[in-house]
């Protein structure tokens, strides 16, 4: 069983999620890495498309972790 906090920071520093509704049981969690792989990207592409807003992602102690659905959700409109 996997016990998780009831508080995550956001990366950029914007504050508290009161919940964990961001933690979706059952999908897919990728690393920055994976992400990069996934889309034939650099990794610090994504961090920076992160950075920017325009992937969002979950901080998870001292890792990122990126929804696969929400990635290409936001990823729809450029073309990706």
């Amino acid at each position: 069983m996997v016990r998780l906090s009831t508080k995550v920071r956001s990366y950029h520093g914007h504050g508290f999620i009161s919940e964990l509704w961001r933690f979706k049981l059952g999908e897919r969690w990728l690393s920055r890495t994976e992400v990069a792989e996934y889309l034939g990207l650099h990794p610090h592409t994504i961090w920076k498309m992160h950075k920017e807003g325009r992937i969002p992602a979950v901080k998870i102690g001292r890792k990122l972790r990126f929804s696969l659905k929400d990635v290409v959700q936001a990823l729809e409109p450029v073309g990706f």
